[in-house]
């Protein structure tokens, strides 16, 4: 591995290689690493941590950041000398699987079971909403507008989720 990254460097080039997309946000790295590592217990220390890690490897030329057109927030891309850096998935399984290590498959079991019963809470209010909408049509309006906002909120626990399964299939534990 490359001498110039410490260990925490390390754990959020793990967490882009769970994410295995061509670019990402500092939100995604932050939900990975609240996930899988036990100093982080919010998310504004995650998305900090994960901010200034990143700044380290885009200052390494590693990554490449640019603005996501119209919203305050930048996307990280993978630079070629990324691949230069000397952990693959190879590597990830073996962190994984080190005593110590910062992941740890009961706590993505826990945080995958309060994302589902987040979903199902979401899906009881759509549902009450829905009923709602058919027994009283004047407030159509505002009962589909809090419909929408619930369906809004069961795509993002969903992404939750679904990157919790993700990390749970790319890990060998």
């Amino acid at each position: 591995m490359n001498n110039t990254l410490s260990p925490v460097t390390l754990d959020v080039i793990s967490a882009i290689g769970i994410l295995n997309k061509k670019h990402f946000s500092v939100r995604e790295i932050a939900e990975i690493l609240i996930g899988v590592h036990e100093r982080f217990t919010d998310i504004r220390k995650a998305k900090s941590f994960a901010y200034n890690q990143l700044q380290k490897l885009v200052a390494l030329e590693f990554l490449y950041r640019k603005k996501k057109p119209g919203a305050n927030e930048s996307i990280y891309l993978k630079a070629t000398s990324y691949r230069n850096i000397g952990i693959n998935d190879y590597d990830i399984s073996q962190l994984a699987n080190n005593k110590g290590s910062m992941f740890n498959a009961k706590k993505l079991e826990v945080f995958k079971a309060k994302y589902e019963l987040e979903l199902l809470q979401i899906m009881g209010e759509k549902d009450v909403f829905a009923e709602l909408l058919t027994e009283i049509p004047e407030f159509n309006k505002e009962l589909g507008l809090l419909i929408d906002e619930m369906n809004k909120q069961a795509s993002r626990v969903t992404g939750k989720i679904s990157a919790i399964n993700k990390i749970i299939k790319r890990v060998v534990f």
